[in-house]
């Protein structure tokens, strides 16, 4: 990362202290360099509030599957 990235849509270069976000085509599968301005503006949300729902989701999963493990844990025990 020596080389200085500057964002795909606005032009501007991309803050050190900023990380750089990237913006996939499904169907030729390239990858657009974007900066959080042009995320947030693209998106209609914050990459922060993008990161928390993103993180609530996976906990939401992770949660899911405990609790359908533990069910089949109690419906084996019940069954035998």
């Amino acid at each position: 990362m020596d080389e200085k990235q500057v964002c795909e849509f606005c032009g501007k270069k991309i803050p050190k202290n900023q990380k750089p976000l990237y913006q996939k085509n499904k169907k030729t599968g390239e990858q657009k360099i974007m900066c959080q301005h042009c995320f947030a503006s693209v998106n209609n949300m914050e990459y922060s509030e993008f990161q928390k729902r993103k993180k609530r989701f996976t906990m939401g999963i992770y949660g899911l599957i405990i609790c359908l493990v533990a069910m089949l844990i109690l419906l084996y025990h019940v069954m035998v």
